[in-house]
């Protein structure tokens, strides 16, 4: 595809349905480009004629109106999660056109994490034989089997092999933030950072991802926090999401008001005593804000990005815990470094649209 098909494409993504008058507007061409690159994305079934509706100061030859196909560019994203396998087909629009979930096993070997990946998503397409598929991108923990090699790299290289379209593979949260990116059309530079199994960072920066040389960028998780600490996942002792994840957070909701419920109404549950002053959930709230601070501390100090998105699964009253990091980040930064954290709740579908965008980057141009 090219430059300027991208950002046609890219401008009516964004604004809606455009006439030809619009894109040479948004895009700066002239009106032979305009006409000839419509003409080509028309003729692929890319972007569809939606009528010649009444539109304010738009009549005559350039008042038809253009918008990209439902049923074009179809990618499927797929998010492996420790605990669960979500899978979602999507359009360029991101509208779902549909989804599943499953249970993720407990991977004994790398083999193993690319039998099930393979196996999931034949029996996806097995479903769906006459689908039209553009690319699968495929999100998971870089440290969801314990190995030594680039298991983005090993599993993109081995899944392209034996599947019949484009596959890109990335790390979970690196995905989170491709989409927050894109859908707030970013140009300053954050990071996010989700608590789910583990804590997770994405760093955007200079209108881009940062993934680090060997695709590990951001893995705070398994910063040392307790050296005699019990063991993680990664192989380590006393990594940080030893400490602090939603799963220990529940646990320890669970032990202080001897309660059982599901994990997020739990969470939400946690908060809200929280925001209200309860002093169990105060101390629950307290321990994690510490932990945390020291996490994001490393990240201040080392990459001087001020924006902060926190993310999890914790309700209205999420934000609760913002004030008791800042307390923390006291004791950790000097007065010079200013920040900013904003709470927002996870937004779970974050993750499958942010493993469709690994392919759609080559359908898209924002400059």
């Amino acid at each position: 595809m090219t430059t300027n098909e991208k950002r046609v494409l890219t401008q009516i993504l964004y604004n809606g349905p455009l006439t030809k008058k619009e894109i040479c507007k948004y895009c700066s061409f002239s009106w032979a480009t305009a006409v000839k690159i419509v003409s080509q994305l028309e003729r692929r079934k890319i972007i569809t004629f939606k009528g010649t509706p009444r539109r304010k100061n738009v009549s005559g030859k350039d008042s038809a109106v253009y918008d990209i196909s439902s049923e074009a560019l179809l990618v499927l994203g797929m998010d492996v999660e420790y605990h669960r396998t979500h899978l979602a087909l999507t359009n360029l629009k991101d509208e779902i056109i549909t989804e599943f979930t499953l249970d993720t096993p407990v991977f004994t070997s790398v083999e193993h994490l690319e039998l099930f990946i393979y196996q999931t998503l034949e029996r996806f397409l097995s479903m769906h034989p006459n689908m039209e598929l553009t690319g699968i991108g495929i999100v998971i923990p870089s440290f969801i089997i314990q190995t030594e090699q680039n298991i983005f790299q090993l599993l993109k290289e081995n899944l392209s092999r034996k599947l019949p379209v484009p596959v890109q593979i990335d790390n979970i949260v690196r995905s989170y933030t491709l989409y927050k990116a894109h859908s707030m059309l970013a140009h300053e530079n954050f990071l996010v950072v989700t608590i789910r199994s583990g804590i997770g960072v994405g760093i955007f920066v200079n209108d881009r991802i940062f993934r680090g040389d060997d695709m590990l960028s951001g893995e705070l998780s398994h910063v040392t926090i307790d050296r005699q600490g019990e063991f993680c996942r990664c192989g380590k002792r006393g990594c940080l999401e030893t400490k602090i994840n939603q799963h220990i957070l529940y646990q320890k909701y669970e032990e202080a008001y001897q309660t059982a419920s599901s994990l997020e109404a739990g969470l939400h549950d946690l908060f809200s005593k929280a925001a209200s002053g309860e002093s169990a959930a105060l101390g629950i709230i307290e321990e994690a804000a510490d932990y945390l601070a020291r996490g994001l501390s490393l990240l201040l100090l080392i990459l001087n990005i001020n924006r902060i998105y926190l993310s999890g699964h914790f309700g209205a009253h999420g934000d609760v815990i913002i004030k008791h990091i800042q307390r923390q980040l006291e004791k950790y930064l000097y007065a010079r470094i200013s920040y900013e954290i904003i709470y927002e709740p996870l937004q779970e579908h974050y993750f499958t649209s942010g493993a469709r965008l690994l392919i759609y980057t080559d359908y898209l141009d924002y400059r």
